[in-house]
């Protein structure tokens, strides 16, 4: 499952607000963010685990 959201800085990112829907289970989730710029350049971030419980 993906889940995209358009990010305008580095800055605009904290306290980006995320609340797992019901679609997503309860468990463990490994997350990873992609930055490409305007030039077609991309990073990726390393995976994150984080701990979904509804």
């Amino acid at each position: 499952m993906k889940e995209y959201a358009d990010i305008e800085n580095e800055h605009s990112i904290y306290g980006l607000p995320w609340n797992p829907s019901s679609e997503y289970p309860d468990g463990e989730l490994y997350v990873t963010v992609t930055g490409t710029d305007d030039k077609g350049f991309s990073l990726t971030s390393e995976p994150e685990t984080i701990t979904v419980k509804h």
